[in-house]
């Protein structure tokens, strides 16, 4: 089976100073038969709650 690897980086920047709040974040695809995630991660910046 061939192997991909995807590296993703999104940076918000903004003119005025913000707040933070809540971020959706869709990581990974679902698992099929032709497809199936070996390994997933995420870092973030300043480092914040995950669920």
């Amino acid at each position: 089976m061939a192997r991909l690897r995807i590296l993703h980086e999104t940076r918000y920047y903004y003119d005025n100073p913000v707040s933070f709040g809540p971020q959706r974040l869709l990581l990974r695809p679902r698992d099929s038969h032709a497809l199936r995630i070996v390994e997933a991660s995420m870092t973030l910046f300043p480092p914040g709650e995950t669920r």
